[in-house]
């Protein structure tokens, strides 16, 4: 299987954009109330609240400071009808107690793994919290800075496929880490591939450029599993009820688990 849904960041400056991404199909669209306005006063962007915008729908990312105090301008936000949160940078599992302690109950919620002490307490953040969220992400650029580390992908593997397994294990999503540098195709393209391999399905957009990559890269898998499928299929499909003799494709070795997967994608994506 491929990426199915990419979560979208768009810049609380850029609020009149979101009627256009809300029509995207299978887009989930963050505001970034963060990061991406660092130093920009807040209030004016409230005044220019789209209309007709289902507030249900949209995602937004807010910041908090070291005492775990959500800002001001929260209020208005729920006001609006929001009700999903990105939560980034919490120091441990503990401090997203206090987040729930200033939020109506009812919300929904993706954290953003950017600090050691919450890597290593995801589990006990799980197991307290995991219906109450929704995914978990890792923020790879504020994560490796706070411990010293390069950005480096073959360095962040190993994070990032523990992300993933814990999302498996409490039956929630994963979403793979945001791409800073958009102006580079290819090393947005080696971040995918490397991000299917690891069995993420979502991934953090950051740019219009990295969303039109996004589906090209999409499509483009789709096909070539569709392909994979078929081959397989038309090889040892006449077996299906029976016992399943092992053959080669392409040198690798088909047994009766790739008969199901070869299904399953044929049944998902052949419509």
């Amino acid at each position: 299987m491929t990426f199915e849904k990419p979560y979208f960041f768009v810049p609380a400056t850029k609020l009149k954009k979101l009627k256009t991404l809300i029509a995207e199909k299978n887009l989930e669209v963050i505001i970034d109330f963060e990061d991406a306005i660092a130093g920009v006063e807040i209030q004016p962007l409230l005044e220019l609240k789209p209309q007709d915008v289902n507030w249900n729908k949209i995602w937004c990312r807010i910041p908090i400071n070291n005492e775990i105090v959500l800002p001001a301008f929260l209020s208005v936000l729920i006001e609006w009808g929001i009700k999903k949160w990105v939560i980034p940078k919490l120091a441990s599992a503990s401090s997203f107690e206090k987040v729930l302690a200033q939020m109506p109950h009812g919300q929904q919620y993706i954290i953003l793994i950017e600090t050691p002490r919450l890597y290593v307490e995801l589990q006990k953040l799980l197991d307290k919290y995991s219906t109450m969220i929704s995914a978990i992400g890792l923020g790879s650029h504020d994560f490796m800075i706070s411990i010293g580390a390069e950005h480096n992908l073959e360095i962040l593997k190993p994070a990032r496929f523990h992300i993933r397994v814990f999302s498996e294990a409490y039956n929630i999503e994963a979403i793979d880490i945001a791409s800073m540098n958009i102006s580079s195709q290819a090393e947005f393209l080696v971040e995918l591939e490397q991000g299917q391999s690891l069995g993420y399905k979502s991934k953090f957009l950051l740019h219009p450029n990295q969303l039109h990559w996004y589906e090209v890269f999409r499509r483009e898998e789709i096909l070539r599993q569709l392909q994979w499928a078929d081959n397989v299929l038309s090889i040892g499909g006449g077996a299906l009820e029976s016992e399943v003799q092992a053959f080669m494709l392409d040198g690798l070795i088909i047994e009766k688990p790739h008969l199901n997967k070869a299904i399953e994608i044929i049944k998902k994506y052949r419509k």
